[in-house]
């Protein structure tokens, strides 16, 4: 936005006049004597677009004194430089940082902490886009105090504050709905999905292994061509997301003798052996074309006989009885992906009901599912939106269409102007670390409702 853009009494200058920027530092690693202090010490995780109000490590008075590490008063807004660019905080209690992240203590005179706040929310993909870095994209403290800032008059960003925070805080009350609608929503399917398969007690259930049409078989990995020709081979995710598309997929030099038997037919259904405690044991039943591709090692195959619909049998495997008993029988080495195997598989019991009740539940099952579907498109569609309603809010916020313009405001111009004369007439004073908190502050909350200053 450039100055003749810019709406009446606003001003253009740079972060480095709103605020004093600092970062902060690590102590060495490994000595003892720097960590687990009284000192919160705050690193990118802990920053959650909000007040933080304790931090996931801490460090000692020695390892503040004989690091690069500073104290950050209670207010500052943090910003992080390294990774994850521009996510934010405001610090809830005195506390230091580490390198990866500036702060920002609001000059009160010339800006409100929480419109510093918003305003790098609102150039949060901006300063993402700055990023530079081959390995890690990063940006620098020298490139945000440079950075531009609209800056209305000091009364004129507290009613922007004020109207922004009312808004927002509604987005955030309809998006904390739609998650728990959404909740619900996985909720209803597995408790319908448990009910349907409890209502079988009345008739016989089969080990799996005894109604299959032929043996289990394990898939094949093999390397990706790079050429994009071989033999078109399933990634996980396929079975994952349940979508067999061109996208799940990867183009491999398999040995077509080796693989032969291993393309997929209408009614295979795929069970993962091998995924985290949660995936492990997740299936799909395949209805695409006959020989569109292969499956890799990491699935097992299965193919029903003539008493088990391949479509009940996915049914079955998919509700949350079976799933729990999947996950109970994975083994693994600690820090090692849970797997279970083709006995595993072949011991998992199946209801056998006729023909016609397994096409009845998979047809009532189905039609449910799609309802649910549909409700849960809406829901994230609603979801989305609000995510660009917030978007837009913001962006109209800074542009000053948020709310109107008062004649009577004192120009930001006028402001930043005496500021700076004040400021060049002041002596010169050294600057000086600022002493360790005696102990950790009571932690601040409720960043909307109150102001950390």
């Amino acid at each position: 936005m450039s100055q003749q853009e810019l709406p009446e009494g606003w001003a253009k200058c740079a972060l480095s006049e709103v605020a004093q920027w600092g970062s902060g530092g690590t102590p060495r690693a490994g000595n003892q004597n720097y960590y687990d202090g009284s000192i919160p010490w705050a690193v990118i995780g802990d920053l959650n677009d909000s007040v933080v109000a304790a931090t996931s490590r801490s460090i000692t008075e020695l390892g503040l004194r004989e690091s690069s590490a500073k104290i950050v008063p209670k207010g500052a807004v943090l910003i992080a430089m390294y990774g994850s660019i521009g996510k934010l905080a405001i610090a809830g209690c005195e506390m230091a940082t580490n390198q990866a992240i500036a702060y920002a203590v609001p000059r009160p005179e010339i800006i409100d902490q929480r419109f510093l706040f918003w305003f790098l929310m609102s150039e949060r993909a901006h300063l993402v886009g700055a990023g530079k870095g081959a390995t890690q994209q990063n940006i620098s403290q020298t490139l945000i105090r440079a950075w531009g800032v609209a800056l209305p008059p000091l009364p004129e960003q507290r009613r922007i504050v004020t109207a922004l925070e009312d808004h927002l805080s509604r987005l955030d009350a309809a998006e904390r709905g739609a998650s728990t609608a959404l909740r619900k929503t996985a909720l209803f399917r597995r408790r319908t999905a448990h009910q349907a398969l409890a209502e079988l007690n009345d008739v016989e259930w089969q080990e799996l292994g005894s109604l299959l049409s032929e043996p289990l078989r394990n898939g094949h990995s093999a390397r990706a061509s790079g050429d994009g020709t071989g033999i078109r081979t399933l990634t996980l995710t396929a079975v994952t997301k349940n979508q067999f598309t061109d996208t799940y997929t990867k183009m491999t030099v398999a040995d077509p003798a080796r693989v032969k038997d291993m393309w997929l037919k209408p009614g295979d259904v795929l069970i993962q052996r091998s995924n985290t405690p949660d995936l492990v044991g997740t299936s799909a039943l395949y209805s695409g074309p006959e020989d569109w591709a292969i499956f890799p090692d990491l699935l097992i195959r299965v193919r029903t006989n003539a008493t088990l619909r391949p479509d009940f049998a996915q049914f079955v495997l998919g509700a949350p009885q079976l799933r729990a008993y999947f996950r109970d029988s994975a083994k693994g080495l600690a820090g090692s992906m849970p797997k279970i195997d083709q006995t595993t598989i072949e011991k998992a019991l199946m209801p056998v009901p006729s023909l016609e009740r397994q096409a009845e539940i998979v047809s009532r099952m189905s039609a449910l599912s799609a309802d649910m579907d549909r409700l849960q498109k809406t829901i994230e569609s609603a979801r989305t939106r609000a995510t660009h309603l917030r978007q837009s809010l913001l962006r109209e916020a800074f542009a000053g269409r948020l709310v109107p313009q008062d004649p009577a405001d004192e120009p930001a111009s006028v402001l930043l102007e005496r500021v700076r004369a004040e400021r060049a007439a002041e002596p010169k004073t050294p600057r000086t670390r600022r002493k360790p908190p005696a102990h950790t502050p009571e932690p601040t909350s409720g960043f909307v409702q109150e102001t950390l200053l």
